[in-house]
């Protein structure tokens, strides 16, 4: 066994390192460097801003989609037609701001909106 060893010392190093499993500890180097180097880049911190952009985004998505129902609104009661197709966009815009998290400040424009819709000669 010592004569295997001194031959192929290398060998079980290198296996070793890559992390082949030879006893209860599994040793995985490249989990470690990845660790490393995504400290050194400071992938954290780009994480972080990445975040906080896409929350800005979403939050900008929402104001316009409030302001794209409440125009919406104000057309209707300025007395102007709206299609059939026109409704199901807001609608379809509804949907998406209350995916976004928007609060229920659109929700009474929503209402008059669909009580002008039922009116719409079809």
């Amino acid at each position: 066994m010592q004569e295997f060893i001194t031959h192929y010392k290398e060998v079980l190093t290198i296996l070793a390192l890559i992390g082949i499993e030879m006893s209860p500890i599994k040793i995985n180097p490249f989990s470690w460097l990845g660790k490393i180097c995504g400290k050194l880049l400071g992938i954290e911190e780009i994480n972080k801003k990445i975040d906080a952009v896409e929350k800005k985004v979403d939050t900008n998505e929402i104001d316009r989609i409030k302001y794209e129902i409440s125009q919406f609104s104000g057309s209707l009661r300025n007395g102007l037609k709206r299609e059939e197709f026109d409704y199901q966009h807001i609608e379809d815009l509804y949907e998406k701001y209350k995916k976004l998290g928007g609060n229920s400040f659109v929700a009474s424009e929503i209402d008059f909106i669909r009580s002008q819709r039922n009116k719409v000669d079809k």
